[in-house]
């Protein structure tokens, strides 16, 4: 196909090549010439005229393309902002859930220290206790024993009257009475009263079992001896009930601070875990976020070009259809002036073979037989 320029030229060539009404009148005989270049003209209209629909089939589908590829980048740009949203608010929200769990795993390590120094020190209070309760419970004990030795030995030593058993026997019991008093006085179980101190004044005689009065003597000791074993073993019974109520305490005290120290562990352990946790998937959501913004640049970039190409070529393409319609134009006025020069060849040409027709049947018969010569 001939090219813009080459098509106005020809097509100014072949106007100003048109010959005046007087001069087509005398080259009636020679028309054609001119119906070539008519023909050459309406071919070359039919190659633009085919050359721009297929360009424009051509372009159709271009802008289909600009038109489909946009709209899918668009979208991709949308779901990518919408992405980067959704990936910045969970790490903002995570951020803060790790925060709060680090802090709160924090508070747990010092209460767990705390439980720990509480249990420790119950755990040494209950023993020092138990500790006192065992020194406290054999002394009784022991005292109880005793008593029940020093009755039996005064009993002893009435049967065996002054012999020298007897007489050792006394001495024991004075020593063990007066060792259990000493220890009833510790425990502040006895009163200073008339028969205490009459009971310490006879503990402090020498009495021999022999006498008649021995066993007027040793009736206030017994007394003693039976109101100490009273006082012991009523001070033994409280003794086991207090300590029974603090062992159950201690006990209740152990196992509650050994609960809550298990139970703060757990929590400890599953705050680990948890913070372990966001921080893989703080990790991953970074790394979400760094390639879903990587993504959006290059369809923003991608976006950027694709708009470009595609004005340039929807530009190009105006131009072209306004330079292929002046070219059709063109092509369209100088075939109008053709036809019509076209027209008035052949009507002068019809008249003139009418007119040689008339001459030759005017003519003699030999001039027209020599007239074709």
């Amino acid at each position: 196909m001939l090219g813009v320029s080459s098509t106005m030229l020809f097509v100014a060539l072949v106007a100003a090549s048109l010959p005046s009404p007087t001069l087509t009148v005398r080259m009636a005989a020679a028309v054609t010439p001119l119906v070539k270049v008519v023909t050459l003209l309406e071919k070359l209209e039919s190659e633009i005229q085919a050359d721009g629909q297929a360009e424009a089939a051509s372009y159709d589908k271009f802008a289909c393309f600009c038109k489909d590829k946009t709209k899918a980048v668009s979208d991709s740009i949308i779901a990518g902002n919408d992405n980067i949203a959704s990936l910045s608010a969970t790490i903002k929200d995570k951020t803060a859930e790790k925060a709060n769990k680090k802090t709160e795993m924090g508070t747990r390590k010092k209460k767990q220290e705390s439980l720990a120094t509480d249990l420790s020190d119950t755990s040494a209070q209950c023993s020092k206790e138990a500790a006192e309760y065992a020194a406290n419970d054999a002394d009784l004990t022991k005292a109880i024993q005793s008593l029940v030795d020093a009755h039996k030995a005064i009993g002893d030593s009435k049967s065996s009257g002054g012999s020298g058993a007897g007489r050792a026997g006394l001495v024991a019991v004075k020593q063990s009475v007066q060792k259990s008093m000493a220890l009833a006085a510790a425990l502040k179980i006895i009163d200073d009263g008339p028969q205490w101190g009459e009971a310490t004044a006879l503990l402090q005689e020498a009495v021999d079992p022999a006498d008649a009065s021995y066993k007027f003597h040793a009736k206030p000791i017994l007394t003693v001896i039976e109101k100490l074993q009273d006082e012991f073993r009523q001070k033994k019974s409280e003794a086991d009930v207090e300590f029974a109520k603090a062992k159950k305490t201690c006990t209740d005290t152990v196992r509650d601070l050994t609960n809550q120290m298990s139970t703060n562990k757990n929590a400890m352990t599953q705050l680990s875990t948890d913070i372990d946790g966001l921080t893989s998937l703080l990790a991953q959501t970074r790394n979400d976020l760094l390639q879903a913004d990587g993504q959006m640049q290059d369809d923003k970039l991608y976006m950027k070009d694709l708009t470009a190409l595609c004005e340039k070529r929807a530009g190009d393409w105006d131009q072209r259809a306004q330079l292929r319609a002046g070219e059709l134009e063109a092509i369209s006025k100088a075939l109008d002036i053709l036809k019509a020069n076209v027209t008035a060849a052949e009507t002068v040409n019809r008249r003139a073979f009418a007119q040689l027709r008339s001459v030759r049947r005017a003519a003699p018969p030999a001039e027209r037989t020599a007239a074709p010569a």
